[in-house]
Formats: C-alpha cells, structure tokens, sequence
C-alpha cells in the first residue's frame, strides 16, 4: 500500500519522515549557552544526549569524560556527528597514520570517520572526532534495555539475567552485520577498539553500525609513549584478538536479552543459560565457545562462517530485497520530479499577468495552446458540471508531452469558440520556447546581422556569438538602428533612425533621440585587429525586433 501524498510505501514514507522530523528538531533546538554555537567549520552545535556529563563521569570504553553533539559542516551544509573528548589534545604525530587509516575504511554497517581536530572553543583543550550523522539510531544497550523492560518492567533495576527475549534469527541478523564490519577493519590493518553495546548503532530496520571508531587508536598514542610505530603488527594483532572477545561478549547479551549478562558476577550464569537451557541451536553454542574457550589460541574470523552457515545468505538475500524496494521506489520519484519540473514550466507560463511590458503575452501565440492545454489537462468537467479529477489523465496527458509523441489532440475554447488540433510534439516545442524566453528575458526573437572588417558575415538570433574579434550580446528591440564607423581611433558617418535616442562618445559629432533607447559609443574601448574599437551600450524597451549592421571591428555590448 502506498501513501496518497507521495507514492511510496508506507513502511518507507514512515522511515522517510521520522528521518526528516529528527533531522529537523535537532537543527531546531534550544541553544545552550555552554555550548559554543561554532566549533571549527562547524556550526548549529546540538547536543545529542540528556547529560553533558557535567559531573564529570568517565566513559567505560575510553576512560575519558566524552560527550556527543550533531553540527553542520559550512563546507558542504552536510550534518555531521562530534564526539568530544574534554580535556585531551594530542601531542604526537604518530596519530596521523590511524587517522588517515580510518579514513580510507569504509562498509555499510560502519559508521564512517570523516576527520579528527581539536579546539578550545568549550573553554578546555578538547579533541573533535567527526562522522557521519545517522539520525532516529539508538545503541544496542538502550535497545536491550527497552526490550527488558517492555517484557518485564518489575526486573529492570533488579540486576538479574532475565529470560532470553531476542529470537536467534535477529541474534545471528546481528552477528552477520558485525562480523561483516570488523572483516573490512581487520582487512585495512586496523582493530576496531570499539565493539561496545554502548558503541554499537541500531536503527528501527535493525540495521546495525559500528561507530566511535578511531578514539581508541589516537588516545593509545599519546598514552603510550613507548609504541615506536602506530601500525605495530604484533600489537594490532592483540587488538583484534580484543575485538573477537568483546564480539562473544555482544553475543551473550543478545541472546540473554539484558546488558546485566556482561558483568563478571553474571557471567557464569549467563554463559550456563544459553548451553543448558536449549532455547538455542548448536551453532550458536559453538560460536560462543569457540570465541571464550582456548583463549591462547588466536581467534580468526573466517573460522566463524562454517557456524554463521546459511543463515549469510538470508541475510545477503534480505538485502537485495530491501535494495532492489529502494530501486522501485527511486523510479517512482524519478518520475514524479519529471513531471514536477513541467507542471512547474506551465505554472510559469499560463496567465503571466505581464513580460516585457505587454500584458497579452500569455494569452497569444505558443502560449495561447498552453493555455488550452492545461485546461484540458487539469479543467475538465463531467456532464453536470461537476469537476473530473482523474489523476491517471493528468498523468499520462504529462506524460505524453514530456515525451513529445506525435499523437493528435482536440484542445478547444473556454467559449467553444476556438478548436485547435495539435501534436504533443508541437505542444512541446511551444512550451520549451516559451520557457526558453522567460529564462532569457535579454535574448531576442530578431535578428543581428553583423559586417565584420575583414567582410565576414555574421547573424545572431540573441545570446553571445563570436567571430573574426566580434562579441555581440544583448536584446533586439522595436527600433531599428544602422550605423557605419571607420577610423583608429574616432567615429564617423554614425546615423542613427528614429527620436528620443542619445548618440554620443569620442569624436561623435551628433546627437539624436530614439524612444527609450540610449547608445553609447567608446571609439577607445577596444582594438581588434588594428581597427578602432567601438563599444555599443544600450537599455532599451519593449523587445521585439531589430537590425544592426556593423563595419569595422567593434564590439556590441547591451540591451538595445
């Protein structure tokens, strides 16, 4: 079923506007006075979370005060996500591989890391790492939390491991997503350093993303003076096998349903209720065992897949569903931003009080069938009068114009008075060049013609033409002027037809009047090809159309 308003589904129209309705209530928060509005090149800083930590409480993943914000880049008016560590400026260059490392990294479930910089501007030596905005997201813990407590609010503060409440199906939808995102980090030399339910993002698809990347690699190096290189293989290598363990640690909590199941008190029981209570498959079990047992051993990703199984390919296919919805969609808007773009041309056009100064012009010529054919499009009426909304009609009639088929079509009078037989190609002519005209209010219907020195010929329908040193631009008017000029550096023989106009520069020894109409000659304007150059200049009225004939080498300039 799709919306009335826009022709999409509704399951993506709902996703589309609480993107926007979140999207926009950030941008329009209340400003909070201990939060500077510009912070680099960003500006419209928002903070994304209900405490600023003011009490100074430390993050369990960083060991450091952070706090979030969304902002938007002046450089491209892009929104972005600011993860402020207070109080920590790094001092060594060693930082700049990992942050030109994770710049290069990117996947779908990964939040991507766009730059790192620091600034004073919250009044202390803070570090901004900056990603990509994904609005209407929630962490992995606050969804577990949630879900805990939906089912069971008596237990939520009890501390206990409730029953199990996520079904396997989205624990392994989970588990695909982040053993795909820590594939592609581990490929790029790196170790994620964050697989935290408290850094893991879920959106209401479940789509999963793994952010505050990079905080963890540039904090190592300044606190830790004693790593000679950044890209240490072995110490990558004990950072990955890190990520392996907290990846079971994700696990466990997903299958017990509660972020309680990661406590050491809670471990034993937690690890006891998801291999005796037989709610889970074998591969699951495995997959758990595999990651907490032998801890010696190195741990390896593709050592997963034989126990990840089949259930990839759901998930695979599960994508290309959800890609191949999109697609359908996106055609759907393809097309309505088409025929947006000619309801828009025919809006411009159809009853123009005025153009130019004559108020018929869009009631004759081109515009006159477009007149009739928007109210054949969009005003016909049923047999009592009565008004016929048919929205397929007014489609397909757009349609067909868009396309400039070649089909007939009756469009007659208001009165009854007139009935024109026309193809939509014609209708689609009229209505370029009528749009084509509104566009370029300074371009002409008349002809230029042009006599360049050396007697080559030019003609210009308006619009900018060059040829042998000439430039002509401007827009033909009602009058007709003719002028000859000859000399290096003086003008002679100018006549200009007509009154009220005004001749005059250099050496012209006359003035005339034309109506409206005011030309301007500069015999030291220019010099092409060692004639006198002459500059004409002119603001005129009412277009419609004029001849200028031009010997010797100049440039025409204006609106005449």
């Amino acid at each position: 079923m799709a919306s009335p308003c826009t022709g999409l589904s509704l399951e993506l129209f709902g996703h589309v506007s609480e993107y926007q309705q979140v999207t926009a209530a950030l941008t329009g928060s209340t400003y909070q006075s201990s939060i500077p509005f510009n912070v680099g090149t960003y500006k419209y800083v928002c903070p994304l979370e209900a405490t600023q930590f003011s009490n100074g409480t430390k993050s369990n993943v960083y060991g450091l005060v952070t706090s979030c914000y969304s902002a938007i880049d002046s450089r491209d008016g892009q929104k972005y996500f600011l993860r402020r560590v207070h109080n920590f400026r790094p001092a060594t260059s060693k930082v700049n591989w990992f942050i030109e490392a994770w710049k290069r990294v990117s996947h779908p479930n990964l939040v991507k890391f766009k730059e790192v910089f620091t600034t004073r501007e919250f009044n202390d030596p803070s570090t901004i790492f900056v990603y990509d905005y994904l609005p209407s997201v929630t962490t992995l813990c606050q969804r577990i939390i949630s879900t805990t407590a939906a089912a069971n609010p008596t237990a939520r503060n009890s501390g206990s491991v409730p029953k199990i409440l996520f079904p396997e199906t989205l624990v392994w939808n989970y588990i695909v997503q982040l053993t795909s995102a820590m594939r592609a980090v581990f490929h790029a030399g790196l170790a994620c350093r964050s697989i935290d339910v408290t850094k893991i993002l879920v959106d209401s698809h479940n789509r999963l993303y793994l952010n505050g990347t990079c905080v963890q690699d540039v904090l190592l190096c300044e606190h830790s003076p004693n790593i000679t290189r950044p890209n240490d293989v072995v110490l990558i290598q004990q950072q990955q096998q890190d990520d392996m363990k907290n990846l079971g640690k994700v696990t466990m909590a997903l299958a017990c349903g509660s972020v309680m199941a990661l406590l050491p008190e809670n471990f034993k029981s937690s690890y006891d209720l998801i291999f005796t209570g037989g709610q889970f498959s074998d591969d699951l079990r495995n997959f758990i065992n595999y990651i907490f047992t032998n801890v010696n051993v190195r741990k390896s990703l593709n050592e997963l897949m034989p126990m990840i199984g089949a259930r990839f390919y759901a998930q695979f296919e599960a994508s290309e569903l959800k890609c191949d919805q999109l697609e359908r969609e996106l055609v759907k808007q393809v097309h309505n931003s088409r025929l947006m773009r000619l309801m828009a041309k025919l809006a411009s056009i159809n009853e123009r009080p005025e153009f130019n100064l004559d108020s018929s012009w869009s009631e004759t010529g081109d515009r006159y069938l477009l007149k009739l054919f928007r109210d054949h499009v969009f005003h016909q009426v049923t047999e009592d009068g009565a008004p016929w909304l048919d929205i397929s009609h007014i489609i397909n009639c757009l349609n067909k114009l868009d396309c400039g088929v070649d089909e007939k079509i009756l469009l007659v009078s208001r009165d009854n008075q007139n009935a024109l037989v026309v193809t939509y190609a014609d209708l689609r002519m009229c209505l370029e060049n009528s749009f084509t005209e509104l566009s370029n209010p300074t371009l002409t219907r008349a002809t230029v013609d042009v006599n360049a020195g050396s007697g080559a010929y030019m003609s210009a329908g308006g619009g900018v033409d060059r040829q042998n040193g000439l430039l002509v631009q401007g827009q033909q008017q009602q009058q007709t002027l003719s002028f000859s000029a000859a000399g290096s550096s003086s003008v002679g023989g100018l006549h200009s037809h007509g009154s009220s106009a005004m001749v005059g520069g250099g050496d012209a020894a006359m003035t005339s009047h034309h109506n409206s109409v005011t030309v301007n000659l500069a015999p030291d304007a220019t010099n092409v090809e060692g004639h006198g150059g002459i500059m004409v200049n002119g603001i005129g009225g009412q277009a419609s159309t004029a001849t200028i004939h031009m010997q010797a080498a100049a440039m025409y300039n204006g609106t005449v």
